[in-house]
């Protein structure tokens, strides 16, 4: 089983890089992170795949500008290749409004790579 802090710091880095605006305006990079099992239930509740994620997050950054963090970051091992993301995130607005949600994401370790395949 790989090292966890080795994880950790592997995983916290990959769901960072999935927040940053540059990363989801290209869509193949987050194709390549995404599993193609890839679902997220989304706080609306509606239900996402692979497809339909990797189009919305790559049309939002013609949304409103807001810079997001995540706090309290921790993964917890499932199995030797299965991990549990989970942490705290701040949404900031322009306009001084921010937003705090809890996620939780699934990493598999395919190839020698993780990827994501629950949001």
């Amino acid at each position: 089983m790989p090292e966890l802090n080795e994880t950790n710091a592997v995983i916290r880095a990959l769901e960072e890089t999935l927040l940053d605006p540059a990363v989801k305006a290209m869509g193949e990079t987050v194709d390549r992170l995404l599993d193609d099992d890839f679902i997220e239930f989304g706080a609306s509740g509606a239900v996402y795949d692979k497809a339909s994620t990797v189009e919305g997050l790559r049309s939002e950054h013609l949304g409103p500008p807001i810079q997001r963090s995540i706090d309290d970051f921790r993964v917890r091992m499932l199995s030797a290749d299965i991990a549990l993301a989970t942490y705290k995130g701040t949404d900031r607005y322009r306009d001084g409004r921010h937003r705090r949600t809890l996620r939780s994401s699934v990493w598999v370790l395919s190839g020698g790579r993780w990827k994501m395949t629950f949001h």
